[in-house]
């Protein structure tokens, strides 16, 4: 059976490390590759409809849609001469000369340490990456304008602000050893976005940047746009190094309170958990526009560790498996081990719990001569089950781990008895309960070829005898093990080499290597993607960093979604989309448009794909609008602005059903653009147009309601605005309601009509000459006949803002990277607006949308 490797790119780089973490996916959707000296940072084309010209494809094969990537970086590296300024490495003896404060890794630097924000916290509205070097330094990053091919720069340098908190007087005055190795960072993680239950969701940042220290602590901090995080919290919880922490994800406990778990794990290989709980209260007593919440948060760790340091081998990968219906699992990986521990629930008594140990089991017929199972673990995925009939089963998923010498393992049934899916019989150890070693090995489905090599294919396809049709229950080890050495044969065999390698090296034999350095689901299914090095480790040479080239590589290890699987996964991401939750759509729609974007499955899945999109999708609801009271509470201010700004925010992109029409917008565009004739594509458009229309008068109806609370407070300026709110809400098409709303509005304004029109005329008049425009380049008038296109008299043709719909005549808009709308950037980003769009409604709902209104997706901007 042929399989298609989607990509096959070569990174010129060398990887930090071995480990699941030097591979990882933002919430934005982009995937971050972690080297010795930078974070390559990859964004799939899929859904994408901005500059696909500089898309990077790399694969040999012709017939397998190759995937393109957006590619960018952050490099971090001091030691080079072009280095950013800023950029600098912190000098420890300038703090303390005590031995314990050593720090080696300034030697030879390096980025040990990856961690990604929630979406929407940069100041484009983006994640912020950040990065921990060997030398026990922490950095954030953003990009500033084009986050998919542009420059990242440095925002804030956390270590130098941790030591000037716990040493103010440093490093002129003494600083204390215990300060210094408490600001020595050696591990980080950012949770996820905190959700609190509100509805609307409000602008809130509940994630926290979690730091493990040198000195066994832990500190807590909070992002603060335009200013130092706010440090929340500070634990010590051991003696010894921190070196892995893992957090659960925020479970709501009532409106207002949630928790998770965080698990961390020291140098001595002992396992610890510290319970948090934050809690986001309105503030009361002050007079605001709209509810404005404080949150809180409580750390309380836990006095019983989850592993003890009895066994004294490093942890070398650590990360929380999440599985319908039952209590999180803790996976602990040692060499030679994967440890499983899910906490006691009265309410999952179907389910283990405790302590498992799984023995990762060797290779009985090697892919390559060094395969040991003491190799370190690079990648781990949670599989959950997809093809399942039963709705009431929650299933039993998978476990699929990876080591760093190629070979895949698979743990099968991980809710309910986890046990290696091998083809020889395995042990596992029950702790606690001495009788529980039983035999739970299953038979291999594969026949997989002796002596571990494949034959080279220069059209990239992988042939291989284990089932492609097979579910998740068919996997087994042994044939994803095969299967990734066919990936690496193929891959290494269309490489470009020069005659010298050709020569030196000729064809790949069980004495090559690789070397997989991470790796991870890229669809949740049958879909992986990874990182490997290739080299030959009985030579014995040594080949220096300039010569090391990383391959990225996605593959289809099997078929893990059929089409009634991929649709019961449309209808659930649809059902639970969450405002709240810090993920753009592209990251959250990524399992399907992978699948979609075979144009013989779209054909195949269009009518029962637009029954979905279409079937149950709400419609302009005015009880899911927010209506603010008038504001009576004195002049314009900057404090109210941003009141003001915050509110508008949350009724605009803060609702879980208008987050659902907006990816059922994003999929019914997507599906309109691959569909094979001109009569699907009329059926894609009409469901899309319906869509739009909802959206639509959505926001227009959110616009109308904040306009009618402030109208005291609106001047002349942004009469222009307002009129073209007025007029939109009596378009056809519109709900009578908003008709109605859109007339009360006119009304309010009507002095403002008045004062602008000349000799009494009428104050419908006065509404229309507000919203003509000049044309940019000749100055003749310009009627507003279309919301998205402006076209003078002379034929000069324009776009509009998609969100004030004025003129868009600007050499630096932002652009939506989903649906291609443009939009005028903030007064923030220092760009001026045109005299008619300088109001403070104008500015203010410019900076308030920081994603496109349409489809939720970001923005970036050339400029």
């Amino acid at each position: 059976m042929s399989r298609p490797i989607l990509t096959a790119l070569p990174i010129p780089a060398v990887a930090s490390h071995s480990s699941p973490h030097c591979l990882q996916w933002s919430a934005d959707g982009q995937v971050a590759f972690l080297t010795e000296t930078s974070v390559v940072i990859l964004t799939p084309d899929h859904g994408i409809n901005f500059d696909n010209e500089s898309l990077v494809r790399a694969t040999p094969a012709r017939d397998d849609g190759a995937l393109g990537w957006f590619k960018t970086g952050i490099q971090s590296d001091p030691n080079k001469s072009n280095r950013d300024p800023d950029i600098e490495t912190l000098h420890w003896p300038d703090y303390s000369q005590t031995w314990g404060t050593v720090s080696l890794g300034s030697i030879d630097f390096s980025l040990i340490g990856l961690a990604i924000s929630p979406s929407e916290l940069s100041p484009t509205g983006h994640c912020i990456f950040a990065t921990l070097s060997s030398n026990m330094d922490v950095m954030l990053w953003a990009a500033r304008t084009n986050y998919l091919k542009g420059k990242w720069e440095q925002i804030f340098a956390l270590t130098p602000f941790l030591l000037n908190r716990l040493a103010p007087g440093a490093p002129e005055e003494a600083c204390s050893t215990a300060a210094v190795l408490q600001a020595q960072i050696t591990t980080i993680a950012w949770t996820p976005q905190a959700d609190f239950g509100f509805e609307p969701t409000p602008r809130l940042d509940g994630s926290l940047l979690v730091l493990g220290s040198r000195a066994g602590y832990l500190t807590f901090l909070r992002y603060a746009h335009g200013a130092a995080p706010e440090i929340i919290s500070t634990l010590s919880v051991s003696d010894y190094w921190i070196t892995h922490t893992a957090f659960t994800g925020w479970k709501p406990i009532t409106p207002g309170k949630c928790e998770g778990l965080l698990a961390y794990a020291t140098s001595r290989g002992a396992v610890g958990l510290v319970k948090i709980t934050q809690t986001a209260a309105a503030v009361k007593g002050a007079r605001t526009y709209g509810p404005t919440y404080t949150i809180t948060a409580q750390f309380a760790p836990e006095k019983t560790p989850v592993y003890g340091a009895e066994a004294r081998a490093g942890v070398t990968a650590l990360q929380w498996a999440f599985m319908p219906g039952r209590t999180p699992i803790l996976i602990t990986c040692i060499p030679g081990l994967v440890n499983l521990w899910s906490a006691r629930s009265l309410q999952d008594v179907k389910y283990w719990t405790g302590h498992r140990v799984l023995r990762i089991q060797p290779q009985k017929e090697k892919m390559y001569i060094g395969c040991s199972p003491f190799h370190p673990v690079s990648g781990l995925a949670v599989l959950l089950p997809h093809q399942q009939q039963d709705d009431d089963d929650d299933g039993d998923g998978a476990l699929v781990v990876t080591l760093a010498d190629g070979s895949f393992h698979v743990v099968a049934g991980l809710a309910t008895d986890p046990a290696w899916k091998a083809e020889a019989p395995v042990h596992v150890e029950v702790l606690g309960d001495p009788e529980a070693d039983v035999d739970l090995g299953a038979d291999a489905d594969g026949d997989p070829d002796a002596d571990g090599d494949a034959d080279m294919d220069m059209d990239m396809d992988m042939d291989t005898d284990a089932d492609p049709d097979a579910g998740l229950d068919m996997l087994n080890s042994t044939d994803l093990s095969h299967i990734s050495r066919e990936v690496f044969t193929a891959a290494e065999a269309a490489r470009p080499k020069t005659a010298k390698e050709e020569q030196r090296r000729g064809n790949l034999d069980r004495a090559d290597m690789g070397a997989v350095a991470a790796a991870r689901a890229y669809d949740g299914a049958g879909c992986f993607m990874w990182i490997y090095d290739a080299s030959r480790p009985s030579d014995f040479s040594y080949k220096h960093d300039a010569k090391h080239s990383s391959m990225f590589v996605v593959a289809q290890m099997w078929d893990g979604v059929d089409d009634d699987g991929l649709l019961r996964t449309l209808e659930a991401l649809l059902a639970d989309a969450k405002a709240g939750s810090g993920l753009a759509p592209l990251h959250v729609l990524r399992p399907l448009l992978i699948h979609l974007r075979d144009r013989s499955r779209l054909a195949r899945l269009h009518a029962r794909l637009l029954q979905i999109l279409r079937m149950q999708a709400p419609t302009d609801n005015a009880a899911k609008v927010v209506a603010p009271p008038t504001w009576d509470g004195g002049a314009l201010s900057e404090g109210f602005r941003q009141q003001f700004r915050a509110s508008l925010a949350t009724s605009l992109f803060g609702w879980d059903d208008l987050l659902s029409l907006r990816m059922r917008l994003s999929l019914a565009d997507f599906a309109w653009k691959l569909s094979s004739s001109e009569d699907r594509q009329a059926e894609c458009g009409v469901v899309a147009q319906g869509l739009l229309g909802s959206i639509s008068h959505r926001i227009l109806r959110t616009l109308i309601r904040y306009l009618q609370s402030v109208v005291k407070l609106l001047t002349p300026k942004e009469v222009p605005f307002v009129s073209r709110i007025i007029v939109q809400s009596l378009l056809p098409g519109c709900p009578e309601d908003l008709r109605e709303e859109g007339n009360q509005l006119s009304l309010a304004i009507q002095p403002f009509l008045t004062s602008t029109s000349t000799g009494g005329a009428d104050a419908s008049a006065g509404i229309v000459s507000q919203l003509n425009e000049t044309c940019p380049a000749c100055g003749v008038e310009v009627p507003l006949q279309d919301i998205t296109t402006a076209v003078c008299a002379n034929g000069h043709t324009w776009p509009r803002c998609s969100v004030t719909t004025f003129i868009l005549a600007t050499a630096s808009p932002r652009t939506c990277v989903g649906c291609s709308r443009k939009a005028f950037l903030p007064p923030s980003a220092k760009k001026t607006l045109p005299p008619i769009a300088q109001g403070w409604v104008v500015e203010d709902l410019l900076e308030a949308v920081q994603r496109c209104l349409f489809c939720n997706n970001g923005f970036v901007s050339i400029l």
